[in-house]
């Protein structure tokens, strides 16, 4: 029988040695690893290493490879890996890198606190290795010992630079992310298949008790099924402690896909959380990586512990009143109070979590979580679970794993627009036929600011380009097919721009002024191509 997530926190905390015991083989392997760490830490010390230790909080490094003077857009050598050198212990040491980072794309890094340079890397010569002579861009960072809890530095930025280079030797092999779908505007990597094995049990347990090495695999965190199409309504399924995508696969099944986006955020949940939250601001929520549309909302859908990591994120959210951009959040069977096991945990000798810290109820994460009232622009949906099926039953009514007294903490009743209780398992919840129902009922609800005549264009589609066309290219194909019919409706006046930044493309489309925009030149050239 497959325990539920959070029970896997709890168990090594509870009572000593015996319940260390029953936590099962990968507690005690990764304590054995933890060890070992330290050894190598004390007997060779590396930020390689140094990096892997939990009693050593990491950043998270969120940053874009630019081509400013335009030197890769198209070159068809637009593949680059972003490696951080260090020479903290030893010299120019290589602690990360990211393999796989397209032109003008994020990236990701986790890194100690220390001094790095980043290099952007290209295989010009094809022979399989990064070299000192094939570096194409290149920057200074500074992570400084003494920065807050959160620990993300975002917003680096390497210039990519086909002259660069650097005065020691390099020899990093290539690596490409295996069955990873290039993508025409998020991260490679980024479009996988629920079944895809990042979401595997393997990288779970990895997540929970080596973060680090979760990051090394999976450094994007943000993964969605399809390309971005700019009118449907995102929903961000944020799993909990010792949980995946793979476990909204239900709630997946049920969306209309002609309406809504799912996408993930698939986090290490033995991270800090306050990191965790930080990090999901500044992916989802702050702009600098994914664009909110002030049009369509955003829904988040989160459980259990992954709900925490929403609330801290949207209290790093500044309210927009100038921008009608709204969130509606669900939260499930949420630990809003913590949870009792993680109290004082952090005066416990065994292998403590980050994450496991930030659940202690008299933790200072907890305090500071709903000390401000979430931004107007959102609304929470509170849902929480009441059925424990354990055969033998201890302390407080809960769902088996969280205490109603947590999900039902009385801060986020206050701020909660609504609340619903379900007859369901803490586990159960995210299959529970009631809780479906009621996901349902709200997304039925969810509108977007789409004047509805553009909205039927969108979901008319637009005109198939075989892909064999070599006049076109791969962006300009997929414009054509998802956006054509809009374009068309703009081009000959049936439908009216709604923002003034469309008032600009109908001369674009209609050949009045040059196409200066992607969705211009690909209709131009359907126009001219169609005509002949």
């Amino acid at each position: 029988m497959k325990r539920d997530p959070l029970s896997r926190l709890m168990l090594p905390l509870l009572a000593g040695w015996s319940l260390v015991l029953l936590a099962g083989c990968d507690y005690l392997r990764h304590w054995e690893i933890q060890r070992e760490y330290e050894r190598l830490q004390r007997a060779a010390p590396s930020q390689k290493n140094l990096k892997h230790l939990l009693d050593r909080p990491n950043f998270a490094v969120i940053g874009q490879t630019l081509d400013p003077a335009d030197e890769f857009v198209g070159s068809g050598e637009e593949v680059f890996a972003v490696a951080a050198f260090s020479s903290e212990f030893r010299a120019n040491e290589l602690v990360d890198v990211m393999h796989d980072v397209g032109v003008n794309r994020h990236f990701g890094l986790d890194l100690p606190a220390g001094d790095y340079e980043l290099l952007a890397l290209q295989d010009r010569d094809g022979d399989g290795v990064y070299r000192r002579d094939e570096v194409v861009g290149l920057t200074s960072l500074a992570l400084p010992e003494a920065a807050g809890q959160g620990r993300v530095a975002s917003g680096v930025v390497i210039e990519l630079r086909s002259t660069t280079s650097v005065d020691w030797s390099i020899g990093l092999p290539v690596e490409r992310v295996v069955g990873a779908a290039d993508s025409l505007f998020f991260p490679r990597g980024t479009i996988r298949a629920l079944a895809d094995p990042i979401f595997a049990d393997e990288m779970v347990t990895l997540g929970l008790y080596d973060p680090a090495a979760f990051f090394e695999r999976a450094p994007t965190l943000f993964y969605a099924l399809e390309e971005d199409i700019v009118f449907k309504t995102p929903v961000i399924f944020v799993h909990g402690a010792g949980g995946s995508a793979r476990e909204f696969e239900d709630m997946v099944a049920q969306l209309d896909r002609r309406r809504f986006k799912p996408w993930f955020f698939h986090y290490p949940s033995g991270a800090d959380l306050e990191q965790l939250g930080e990090l999901f601001h500044d992916i989802f929520l702050s702009g600098e990586a994914v664009a909110p549309n002030p049009f369509v909302p955003t829904v988040i859908i989160a459980h259990s512990m992954g709900g925490l990591v929403v609330r801290e994120a949207l209290r790093r959210l500044e309210d927009r009143e100038s921008e009608p951009w709204r969130v509606e959040f669900i939260s499930l069977a949420t630990p809003f109070g913590g949870h009792p096991s993680a109290d004082g945990v952090g005066d416990r000798g065994v292998l403590i979590l980050p994450s496991w810290r930030g659940l202690d109820p008299a933790g200072d994460f907890l305090a500071e979580l709903h000390r401000e009232p979430l931004p107007a622009s959102v609304r929470h949906h509170l849902f929480y679970a009441y059925d424990n099926d354990a055969m033998v039953k201890f302390g407080e009514n809960s769902d088996g794993v969280v205490p109603l007294s947590s999900q039902l903490h009385p801060a986020a009743q206050r701020q909660a627009a609504r609340q619903l209780g379900l007859a369901s398992t803490h586990t159960g919840i995210l299959r529970d036929r009631a809780a479906l129902a009621a996901v349902q009922d709200m997304l039925a609800a969810v509108t977007t600011r789409i004047p509805a005549p553009h909205f039927a264009a969108f979901e008319a589609g637009g005109f198939e380009v075989a892909a064999d066309d070599s006049a076109y290219s791969r962006k300009e194909r997929f414009l054509l097919r998802h956006y054509g019919r809009f374009l068309e409706g703009l081009a000959s006046g049936r439908l009216q721009p709604s923002v003034p930044a469309q008032r600009g493309l109908v001369r674009e489309l209609r050949g009045d002024a040059a196409p200066a925009s992607d969705p211009a030149r690909a209709w131009r050239k359907f126009v001219v191509r169609r005509s002949r």
